[in-house]
């Protein structure tokens, strides 16, 4: 009996780890939704090239970059290339994270700009600034393990 207990919390804790993994950024879930015959792309900064970054000499001056960096998973940057589309699809953007709001939280307006957060407890585990610049539209996605003393650094960069 004992150890058919033992074996049921290890699956089911397997269950949830398998879950946990599965999890996709906004920016992935907006492409499957929206990129189909539209000139949606998406420009990915690799943990690796993060790393790259934070080992060059100029940085190393800069503390505020640095720190913030170190925080940082990924980036992914996705926009479009037809003019005509792009109020269409940033319409489409603030709308898939207004209907994810028990996901995805409000956390500032500056600049023609709105940074959206998604949380684990205290911590922000993603950040999605969405804004139209130059008849484009433009989603910052950032992943990772951040503060909010992170996000407003990163803003006032």
């Amino acid at each position: 009996m004992r150890n058919r207990i033992l074996l049921l919390i290890c699956g089911l804790l397997m269950c949830i780890a398998a879950q946990a993994q599965v999890e996709t950024d906004f920016a992935s879930n907006y492409l499957k939704l929206y990129a189909t015959n539209t000139s949606l792309y998406c420009q990915t900064v690799s943990p690796a090239m993060i790393n790259r970054m934070l080992s060059m000499k100029t940085l190393s001056k800069d503390r505020q970059a640095q720190q913030a960096l170190q925080c940082i998973k990924s980036v992914r940057i996705v926009s479009n290339r037809n003019a005509g589309e792009t109020s269409g699809l940033f319409d489409k953007a603030k709308s898939l994270l207004q209907q994810n709001s028990d996901r995805f939280a409000h956390f500032n307006d500056y600049d023609g700009k709105t940074i959206y957060v998604r949380r684990k407890g205290d911590t922000i585990v993603e950040a999605v600034l969405l804004t139209k610049t130059q008849g484009r539209l433009y989603i910052v996605d950032v992943t990772g393990n951040m503060t909010e003393a992170v996000i407003k650094s990163l803003i006032n960069s």
